[in-house]
């Protein structure tokens, strides 16, 4: 029922989640392109990733991992399988995996991360869960990771600055600020420098080949180039 990298690969809650996106694209002008989907099997295959305390796992015999809920709920959703059952438990463990700083780790305890707190609060917005999480903590965490001096965004305290981070961290200021009436009293230029974001996104992390790079001294990648892409987006 899930999609595999390539022919005669696993099904992988990852590739899951690309390939349905990729439905969703070419559907948008055929319409058939949904017919490929076993929705019955999909969601077999979404359960069998599931763990007794609402965590999933990216494949069955795989390790627990935030960025499999957010597949997992993501595809329920736009595939129109999900159930509440599906996700029993799911709310607060996720509960569990935010820390004092109001960020969230990849497994409770672990430190906070722009990419899995995204995961993390993006998954409560599909599971209609946003009010059991610290919304406050988590918006002044996430806005202290736009960086003064670059502009960009670093993923983690104390560490680089990085160009998919203008996404994961960009991506998720106004998921908080759209659940958050008290911000409404705030325009989004205090709270997300946009040209800030885009002066690092276009004069340092794009390349004269026509990519992105996470920073200066690195090559140009298609996942760099996609959250930077995504970002410019979002900032614009």
């Amino acid at each position: 029922g899930g999609f595999a990298g390539g022919p005669g690969q696993r099904s992988h809650l990852g590739t899951t989640y690309a390939a349905v996106a990729s439905l969703c694209i070419v559907g948008a002008t055929d319409p058939r392109a949904f017919d490929v989907l076993d929705k019955d099997s999909l969601k077999t295959f979404i359960l069998s990733c599931k763990s007794d305390d609402g965590s999933f796992r990216v494949a069955p015999d795989n390790e627990t991992d935030m960025r499999a809920i957010y597949c997992a709920a993501s595809v329920a959703r736009i595939t129109n399988i999900y159930t509440s059952e599906m996700f029993l438990n799911t709310d607060a463990y996720l509960l569990s995996c935010q820390n004092y700083d109001g960020g969230f780790g990849s497994l409770p305890g672990c430190e906070s991360v722009g990419g899995y707190s995204f995961c993390a609060y993006a998954s409560l917005v599909l599971l209609n869960k946003e009010d059991i999480v610290d919304n406050y903590k988590l918006l002044n965490w996430t806005i202290h990771r736009q960086m003064l001096s670059e502009g960009g965004f670093q993923g983690r305290v104390n560490k680089l600055v990085d160009s998919c981070y203008s996404y994961w961290c960009g991506a998720l200021i106004p998921l908080i600020q759209a659940h958050c009436d008290i911000y409404t009293d705030y325009t989004p230029r205090y709270i997300l420098n946009r040209e800030a974001n885009q002066y690092f996104l276009l004069l340092v992390a794009q390349t004269f080949e026509g990519g992105f790079k996470d920073r200066l001294g690195q090559a140009p990648d298609l996942y760099h180039t996609c959250y930077s892409l995504s970002s410019l987006s979002l900032s614009q």
